[in-house]
């Protein structure tokens, strides 16, 4: 039986509209999540007793536990909220001792998600899949880093340094979403490449490259179709005074190889960019997070890259999902503990 709650309160101006099934980020260090052994209430060492409910004594909410330390109360969580608006809450039910195994469940990623990589721990870098998919990447070259969350993965201008995988995460006639964190450490390259996806098992490829005028100083987005004719997604803000600063990249369209500007959309930080077509690319034949193959890596350390096929991510879910992972203690609040009696254990 549990022997304590806290309530996670979702606050004023973080979600401009209430979002279906949104994966939200539950990130606090306090001492009340430490181990019983280390002050804090809850008992299982690898926190596993930290289970998300949806009301005091009600339903388990799906989950996946990212990180737990048992010494510090650090948890980050990522909890399925069926509507995330202002006012919802996650109750966090810990302090159960018959808890021993991970509850954790690839279902906390609907069905439109085909690959969602945290790239933990900051020590020991993982490229594996949090979805039912398993598309799990492998590494090359690349080296653990501190993320923006947890861990991420730091990418040197190196032609060794990327990420393969194997799966095809697009189809060419559906919507598409593809979100990540980047912070640039160098800006030395002309074509610094971020990401190649195949579209539906065909040699086209949606290639996500830097600008050509300063190395990730405004990303700019080519999806190839057959004739080779690209796009290009200009974000409209510039890096050159961010060197080192985290930010957030959202790119979404409705058919990943259309040509269409207006099917495009591309959000740094929760704010939308703006998109124009651009001219020819040579055809890209990899699959890979990093260096392409044809031109040349980043300096960077990126995390929380995240490919949706058949949804068109919304600007309010993408500053819903900013303002969520930029500081997830200013979008819910950890509300005060509550010790649980025989009259309303569960």
């Amino acid at each position: 039986m549990f022997g304590y709650y806290s309530p996670v309160t979702v606050n004023a101006a973080q979600v401009p509209s209430a979002q279906t099934n949104f994966p939200m980020l539950v990130s606090y260090t306090d001492a009340r999540l430490k181990t019983v052994g280390n002050g804090g209430h809850v008992q299982n060492a690898n926190g596993y007793d930290i289970r998300p409910y949806d009301a005091v004594g009600g339903s388990a909410m799906t989950f996946e536990l990212e990180r737990y330390n048992a010494s510090t109360g650090e948890v980050i969580m990522w909890v399925l909220v069926p509507s995330c608006d202002v006012g919802s809450i996650v109750y966090l039910y810990y302090g159960d001792a018959t808890i021993s195994t991970n509850g954790s469940s690839s279902s906390t990623w609907d069905s439109n998600y085909k690959r969602v990589l945290h790239l933990p721990d900051g020590t020991t870098l993982s490229a594996n899949d949090s979805t039912s998919n398993a598309a799990n990447g492998t590494v090359t070259g690349s080296a653990a880093a501190a993320g923006k969350i947890d861990g991420g993965v730091l990418m040197n201008s190196s032609t060794t340094d990327y990420i393969t995988f194997t799966d095809t995460p697009l189809t060419s006639a559906q919507a598409f979403s593809i979100s990540w964190w980047e912070k640039v450490t160098a800006d030395t390259n002309n074509f610094p490449s971020r990401l190649c996806i195949p579209m539906n098992g065909s040699s086209d490829r949606l290639l996500i490259v830097g600008n050509k005028n300063g190395a990730f100083n405004t990303p700019f987005f080519w999806g190839r179709s057959a004739g080779a004719t690209v796009m290009r997604a200009l974000g409209g803000a510039s890096l050159a005074s961010n060197i080192g600063t985290w930010r957030k990249v959202l790119i979404t369209g409705s058919d990943p190889r259309s040509m269409t500007a207006a099917d495009w959309k591309i959000y740094l930080n929760g704010s939308a960019g703006t998109v124009d077509p651009f001219g020819a690319f040579a055809a890209i034949t990899t699959n890979r997070f990093g260096y392409d193959g044809t031109s040349n890596g980043g300096d960077a350390t990126f995390d929380e890259l995240r490919i949706s096929d058949g949804v068109q991510r919304s600007a309010d879910w993408e500053l819903t999902e900013y303002n969520n992972q930029s500081s997830p203690s200013t979008f819910a609040t950890l509300g005060t503990e509550v010790a649980l009696n025989q009259s309303n254990f569960f």
